[in-house]
Order: C-alpha cells, then structure tokens, then sequence
C-alpha cells in the first residue's frame, strides 16, 4: 500500500512539473516572438549568405499557435534585381518536437502565396532564375551518361543538393 502510494505521488508531481514547464514554455515562447520584427536585416543578410543571392524582406512577425511559433514573411524577392524570385507571402508553423530532434528547423506547414519566378530549364537540364542555378546536378551525374527513367533521387547524394532542397524534404507540408 506505502508503495502504491509512492508511485502515485511520483506521478502527480511529473505531471505537475511537466504542466508548469509546458506554461513557461508558452508564457515566454508568446512574449518574444513578437520580437522576430527586429531579426529581419540580420536574417536577410544570413539568407543572402547562404543562398548567394541577395534577399530582401518587406515585413517579419511572429505569433503563437497552440504550442508552436508562427513566422510570417511577405514581400520577399531572392536574387538579382533583373531577375528576382518574388513571394508575397510566406507563413511557417514550427514543429518544435521535430526540429529538436533533426536538429534543423522543421515545419508543421509552409503556406507560400504569390510566388513569381521566371524559371528557365537549359539544354542540360539544369535549372535557373535569371543567373542564379536554382538545383545543380549532382556531381559526376549527366543527363546523357544517365537514362532520365533509371535516375531516383535516391541516387542523388544529399551533399550535393542545396541546403534549400534538403531542409524542404523535412518538412511536413507545403501549401
């Protein structure tokens, strides 16, 4: 009986201080993210670094949805001023178990809306937005040395793709 009720005590308090930890969580998760705003030079800066192409951000914010954080974006063009990839409007809901546990950042859902690119396709199958490569082929694989049906992207290897491609197969849905 003294054991029983040992048990049940350890189990109150776990649920207790996981409660309190999950309030705080969200107490201060829906007090900063408001100040996403002020990120948004250093977060063009460290996208134009990672993409090779300039980035500009018309708007950041951020909100709260249940127990995740929202980022909204709009106004953004990728590129050179001639030719750049336009959105106006991108919404991302972190999954924040997810994103632990990949150690990446990982969306429950990208929402993307008006998105304006003028994308060509070259003779060897690469594809550009203006001078910027938009997916390389991997190296040591050609168009011609490869039969387009027996390609899979499992034989594309992961290192040779943008970071862009592969953080997007994380995620769990794009709209």
């Amino acid at each position: 009986m003294r054991f029983l009720a040992a048990v049940w005590t350890q189990i109150w308090i776990t649920l207790v201080v996981g409660l309190v930890l999950l309030a705080l969580y969200t107490s201060i998760g829906r007090q900063l993210i408001p100040l996403v705003e002020t990120w948004r030079p250093d977060v063009e800066q460290q996208l134009s670094q990672l993409l090779g192409q300039p980035v500009s951000i018309g708007q950041l914010e951020g909100d709260w949805r249940y127990l995740s954080p929202v980022i909204r974006v709009t106004n953004i063009e990728v590129g050179p001023l001639g030719h750049p990839l336009r959105l106006q409007r991108l919404e991302a809901e972190l999954d924040v178990s997810a994103s632990a546990f990949y150690q990446l950042p990982v969306f429950k859902r990208i929402e993307v809306d008006g998105l304006q690119a003028d994308v060509r396709r070259t003779d060897d199958h690469q594809w550009f937005s203006g001078d910027w490569q938009l997916l390389p082929l991997p190296e040591g694989n050609t168009q011609d040395s490869v039969p387009r049906d027996s390609r899979s992207s499992a034989e594309i290897r992961p290192d040779s793709r943008p970071l862009w491609a592969r953080l997007l197969e994380l995620q769990q849905m794009v709209e």
